[in-house]
């Protein structure tokens, strides 16, 4: 015990010597102690070791793709136990779960003896893992908690469901898994946790619960890549996904992060869909959108979800008195863009029907000379095609 807990002190630690630490620590994943033979081998006096093991691991792992994949190479491992690990463990083992799942480059391998990767064992895992049985033990634990327990605060419950819902998010990146989701009633839960949200009387904004909603905004952004799903999510009977998530939206203006993930979401949803779009601008999503893209108008990554919400929900509408309206509001917070989103920047504004921009109109601007019509917009031609062969 006081081993692990040094262990994990030390990589804590953001010192100078850090990166060799995490170096050092990866050659200690192939360790028969990491075999998690304790979750159902050892007596309940001894279950502390799991908490401070899962923890040591998720230090390990996060950012290094190397100590991932030496983790997941391991045959004394085995993915089997770390889902048995879940019912006992579940905090943990999903924190953990959403850094194994997730490729975090880190240019700090770049220097270290251990090959830099620039592929992630990520993808595999996260199908292997739910092939395993880690949705099922993961949904049946917020399922059976929820129904046998009384939270005294939002915040409690959203303590515990964030990292549930986080480790869900990065398995659902996979048709398989998000059929098996969907089947065992994942996103109902999902769509729960949103509207319970929306309708509840406390206003405080407490870490937890924004986290919460993050992740759970976060699932649907990832579901919504099957088309079925997203449908059925967006335009379903007594659907609320769309409300809530504009809710959130709204709610917790200076998110960043859930700011992004409901942009990206309508993103999704609005793709080749036009009933979507246009029931998400009946609710007002094109506000919303561009109301994030004033709040953050140097957040490229954001932007660019925003560019692609404003492009996927104009791009078939019908009426062109509607697109006018849109476009009207819309070009000038679509001109401020980062260079970085350029090219969705100028997609959205080209199916809104705007043909020409100026100069002066991109630098914020009065004429007062021949303006210049401009093919792309940044200081760097893109390579982007505005129609196909």
């Amino acid at each position: 015990k006081q081993t692990l807990e040094l262990l994990n002190c030390i990589l804590q630690r953001q010192t100078s010597s850090h990166r060799q630490h995490k170096k050092e620590a990866g050659r200690i994943l192939q360790e028969p102690l990491l075999q998690l033979d304790i979750v159902v081998t050892k007596e309940e006096e001894d279950s502390w070791i799991v908490p401070l093991l899962l923890d040591f691991l998720i230090l390990t792992c996060r950012k290094s793709e190397s100590n991932k994949q030496t983790w997941v190479a391991n045959p004394r491992v085995g993915l089997t136990r770390l889902v048995k690990a879940i019912p006992l463990h579940p905090v943990e083992t999903s924190r953990f779960i959403a850094v194994l799942c997730r490729f975090e480059h880190s240019s700090e391998e770049e220097h270290d003896d251990l090959p830099s990767y620039t592929t992630s064992c990520a993808t595999d895992t996260a199908l292997e893992l739910s092939r395993r049985g880690a949705i099922q033990a993961l949904h049946e634990w917020t399922t059976t908690r929820t129904k046998t327990k009384e939270f005294n605060h939002q915040e409690e419950e959203a303590l515990l469901l964030a990292p549930i819902i986080s480790a869900l998010r990065v398995l659902a990146i996979h048709e398989e898994s998000i059929q098996m989701m969907v089947q065992i009633g994942v996103m109902d839960r999902a769509c729960t946790i949103l509207e319970n949200a929306r309708r509840s009387d406390d206003k405080a904004r407490a870490d937890d619960v924004v986290a919460l909603l993050t992740a759970t905004v976060g699932l649907l952004r990832n579901v919504s890549a099957q088309d079925d799903v997203k449908t059925s999510l967006c335009c379903g009977e007594g659907s609320v996904v769309v409300p809530a998530m504009l809710w959130a939206a709204q709610h917790f203006p200076k998110e960043a992060l859930l700011q992004e993930h409901v942009c990206g979401t309508l993103a999704a949803m609005a793709l080749r869909r036009p009933k979507n779009a246009l029931h998400i601008l009946e609710l007002g999503g094109a506000n919303v959108v561009l109301g994030t893209m004033r709040l953050f108008p140097n957040h490229v990554v954001l932007c660019r979800q925003a560019c692609l919400a404003v492009r996927n929900l104009t791009s078939r509408l019908e009426s062109s008195q509607v697109k006018l309206e849109i476009l009207q509001q819309a070009e000038p917070v679509l001109l401020k863009v980062p260079s970085g989103c350029a090219d969705e920047a100028y997609a959205a504004l080209r199916d809104l029907g705007c043909t020409s921009v100026s100069r002066a109109s991109m630098r914020g601007g009065v004429g007062g000379g021949p303006t210049e019509k401009l093919e792309m917009f940044g200081r760097v031609q893109s390579s982007f095609r505005p129609v196909y062969d």
